[in-house]
């Protein structure tokens, strides 16, 4: 009977227990992040019956009463739920929140024992804020512990745009609180170099010969009579395509009714302007050039046929080149200079690129890049014959009017048959320096193309340089890396959630504030976790990927308490507690009954 007594009262305990970790599960039914215990009961000893039969094969061994095996800790998720707030965070996952009381504080996850009177904690609640400060804290007013990446400074970042070293320095092991200036401010940074591509269609885009300048501004003779004929278009912005139409032929005709006939062919007796003006004053002594004005600009854009030798004559022009440069004629007299034959209006393919850039103080100017073509590509022939674009390249104002460059860097890009571009990198001298431009590729990798089946356009730009701006926004990836969009366009990672993993997460203890411990122990002069040591858990090789959970931004997590499992077990520790009492009764009467006896 005592044992039946013994059994009962701890019975009673043991279900109390449970009572008591159940409903502390669902009185934190609704507490963010709260991890629900899970508890579980063993026997109390035993008791050998051997005496009952020694030659028994089976075991005759009887239990005593009941204890607490253990309060497990429930480790599967809790459900997610939205929130509005921009650093709320929930973990999905194998890992913990970093938190801690100091805000001059750090914890090291690959040397937790470094800093043994730190306090700092784990926690699976993510609804952090700013505090006062700026400081990223959670309700209880724990500062958040992450990678900060140290830009920031009296409230100024300072921009690296580059990423690959960002996530390098993401992945180190030693977790500080990171703080975020209300008033964060991005710090305007000079251009020093652009990268630029673009496809150029030399079917598009046509401007009079007056764009060929010389560093001075003036127009260039000698640009324009060293320019491809295949490279010109006429005056409705269709290319000449001497290449295909390329034949001229001339018969004159004198007083004395004597023919002289010449006969040219594009690629094979001239290919530039000159070269063909040189060509019809040899041959015919007629001048085939420009008319200027007073301050030595074409006065249009076409060419006239004079005839200066001092003789009279009838000319007769034909061929498919002459038709397209639209002087055909049947006979014309040619007498004095004033009689003359007109080409069409010439234009030449362009395109015209504008970059904003930066000075030191964050004011924006505009690199132009001028595209005009001078040669057309021929890869049929022995040479290939590259097609070729002069570069123009100067500083302007905001407008995009007013050069500020002291003169014009020019260059030069050519094409391979498969369309890839030759073009070396310049220098255009800028706010006392110089920037480094790349017309070959932007940085993303998109090449600079010639492709006469897609618009000239920009297809990428890189440029280092910005104008000063503000935050406008916060992003959280998936990895935890917090970004901060600002008004000028940049956007910066500042920083990441610290997060740690255990093997045993059964081997934290709770502390109450849903924060956990780890477990300290000293065994034969070691000093171990129970928990076992923390993981690192994101990847150190330079991607900064979290590696056992993710973040999920303006997401809380709720307590994972299965409230159907918790009413159930009440129910089942209220009918244990009931029946060890039951128990204790049934036994305590019959002890009373014994004792009458005895009596008796």
């Amino acid at each position: 009977m005592v044992g039946s007594l013994y059994s009962g009262i701890s019975g009673i305990r043991t279900h109390q227990f449970g009572l008591d970790s159940t409903s502390n599960n669902i009185a934190n039914i609704n507490t963010v992040g709260y991890r629900a215990n899970l508890p579980e009961f063993k026997s109390l000893f035993s008791r050998s019956m051997d005496y009952v039969n020694a030659n028994s094969p089976i075991r005759n061994d009887y239990n005593y009463g009941s204890t607490i095996g253990s309060n497990a800790i429930n480790t599967n998720d809790g459900t997610y739920v939205s929130s509005d707030g921009t650093f709320n965070v929930a973990i999905t996952g194998r890992s913990w929140f970093v938190v801690g009381l100091n805000k001059e504080g750090q914890f090291d996850i690959n040397n937790p024992l470094a800093q043994p009177n730190q306090r700092n904690y784990f926690t699976r609640d993510g609804s952090f804020s700013l505090d006062g400060e700026g400081y990223l804290v959670n309700s209880s007013g724990y500062y958040m512990y992450g990678i900060n990446l140290g830009k920031i400074q009296d409230n100024v970042i300072t921009g690296t745009n580059n990423f690959a070293q960002d996530y390098v320095d993401l992945g180190g092991s030693v977790l500080q609180p990171l703080r975020i200036p209300k008033d964060l401010q991005y710090q305007p940074t000079l251009t020093t170099d652009v990268h630029i591509s673009v496809n150029l269609n030399r079917t598009q885009n046509p401007k009079g010969i007056g764009i060929l300048k010389d560093d001075e501004g003036n127009f260039s003779e000698e640009k324009f009579l060293n320019q491809d004929l295949n490279a010109l278009m006429d005056g409705s912005g269709k290319l000449l395509d001497a290449k295909n139409y390329k034949d001229i032929k001339f018969v004159l005709t004198n007083e004395e009714g004597e023919e002289q006939e010449f006969n040219f062919v594009y690629g094979e007796d001239f290919r530039t302007i000159g070269e063909l003006a040189n060509l019809i004053k040899n041959t015919t002594g007629f001048d085939f050039g420009l008319r200027f004005d007073a301050n030595g600009n074409p006065i249009d854009c076409s060419m006239r046929l004079v005839n200066n030798t001092g003789e009279s004559y009838k000319v007769e022009i034909s061929g498919k080149l002459a038709d397209k440069l639209g002087m055909k004629t049947l006979g014309k007299n040619l007498q004095t200079p004033n009689d003359s034959i007109n080409t069409t209006q010439f234009n030449i393919p362009t395109y015209e690129s504008n970059t904003e850039i930066f000075n030191a103080d964050g004011e924006k100017f505009i690199l132009k890049n001028q595209f005009i073509l001078v040669e057309q590509g021929d890869y049929s022939v022995e040479p290939p014959v590259s097609e070729r674009w002069e570069i123009v390249s100067g500083i302007y104002d905001i407008t995009g009017t007013t050069m500020i460059s002291d003169a014009p860097v020019r260059s030069e890009i050519s094409f391979n048959a498969d369309n890839t571009p030759n073009v070396v990198p310049f220098n255009v001298p800028f706010a006392g320096g110089t920037i480094a431009v790349d017309l070959s590729q932007s940085q993303e990798g998109r090449m600079t193309s010639n492709y006469a089946y897609a618009d000239s356009e920009v297809k990428g730009v890189v440029q280092d340089g910005c104008a000063s701006g503000i935050v406008s926004d916060y992003t959280i990836t998936e990895d935890g890396i917090i970004m901060v969009h600002f008004t000028n366009g940049k956007l910066e990672p500042i920083g990441r959630f610290g997060l740690a993993a255990f093997i045993n997460d059964q081997g934290l203890s709770k502390i109450g504030g849903n924060l956990f411990s780890m477990n300290v122990r000293v065994i034969n002069g070691e000093t171990n976790f129970v928990s076992g040591p923390p993981l690192l858990a994101w990847d150190d090789t330079g991607n900064a990927n979290l590696k056992y959970a993710q973040i999920l931004s303006q997401m809380l997590e709720t307590s994972n308490v299965d409230a159907g499992t918790a009413l159930t077990d009440l129910i089942v520790y209220q009918r244990g507690y009931q029946m060890a009492a039951k128990a204790i009764t049934t036994s305590d009467q019959l002890m009373q009954e014994a004792i009458q006896l005895k009596r008796s």
